[in-house]
């Protein structure tokens, strides 16, 4: 049996030890989902506590259908949305639809920036307004399509599609801007 059969095991008949082996296996990636998300990090702490104990107490449900870190990577990110819900400046409602605005899909390399900037890009990231981030989060990040984000999001699928234009324009104005990230194009390209 391997080590995530076992823990998935372990976890299931509540045992400390593999609550603590899962924790110092998996708690970085699932605290890391939660940084994309709160801005600040006592409220990703908070969310991770909260999303960890969640792990633990429903992880019966959980059905070996996918992945195991897959589903808990799913569950973190929705209990990251609960508790943005939570908050009285979710989501301000913009009829992005009534107001459309004509923004092209500059290609923006995300992933080469990820490698390389990874803390750049996360201070980047947790400056757009919180709808962009929301929607950046879940479409590139999480893999979601523009129709689960819209479920999830209670906005439309074109709302969506706006947010994700505006996030990655808005996120390549921070990038630009930011002082670090140029003096690390300027290294680089020597």
């Amino acid at each position: 049996m391997n080590q995530e059969l076992q823990i998935l095991d372990g976890l299931k008949a509540k045992r400390i030890s593999d609550q603590k082996r899962f924790y110092m296996l998996h708690g970085p990636v699932l605290m890391g989902i939660c940084m994309r998300y709160m801005v600040q990090r006592e409220m990703a702490e908070e969310v991770f506590h909260d999303g960890m104990l969640k792990i633990f107490n429903k992880v019966n449900k959980f059905q070996n259908k996918g992945s195991f870190i897959g589903w808990c990577k799913r569950l973190m990110v929705n209990t990251c949305l609960d508790q943005l819900r939570k908050q009285k400046d979710y989501l301000r409602v913009l009829h992005i639809e009534d107001n459309p605005v004509e923004i092209q899909d500059e290609q923006l390399d995300v992933d080469d920036i990820m490698e390389e900037k990874i803390e750049i890009l996360l201070e980047a990231i947790l400056g757009l307004p919180t709808q962009q981030r929301l929607v950046l989060n879940l479409f590139i990040l999480e893999k979601y399509s523009h129709r689960e984000v819209a479920e999830q999001l209670s906005i439309t699928e074109s709302a969506s599609r706006s947010l994700l234009l505006r996030a990655k324009k808005g996120l390549k104005q921070i990038l630009s801007a930011n002082r670090k990230f140029q003096n690390l194009r300027t290294n680089e390209e020597l």
